[in-house]
């Protein structure tokens, strides 16, 4: 699963070990960075990236009073979805290189 997430998407080694374990459980900033021995400034950034190319979304919580909101990030539902169109683009755009040859 790395290596197409590293192609197909061009994530770097952490964004795909921060995917990794979101899609094995649904979790927030901390713990992901205590995972991957990263700070979590390092994290927010790899979870931005994964919400922007639409692998990973995220989910307000509320605690109480005192602490506020929380985010939890999870595996997109429609992570399939957005790989095989980013598939299907990659080969459209190969073939039209293919083509000019």
């Amino acid at each position: 699963m790395s290596k197409v997430l590293k192609r197909l998407m061009g994530l770097n080694n952490l964004e795909v070990r921060v995917f990794e374990i979101v899609r094995d459980i649904d979790s927030r900033v901390e713990p992901i960075a205590d995972k991957v021995q990263r700070d979590i400034s390092s994290v927010n950034r790899a979870i931005n990236t994964l919400i922007k190319v639409g692998l990973v979304s995220r989910e307000s919580k509320c605690c109480d009073e005192k602490r506020g909101r929380y985010f939890v990030y999870s595996v997109s539902p429609k992570f399939k979805q957005v790989l095989e169109k980013r598939l299907n683009d990659f080969s459209s755009e190969m073939k039209m290189e293919i083509s000019k040859l």
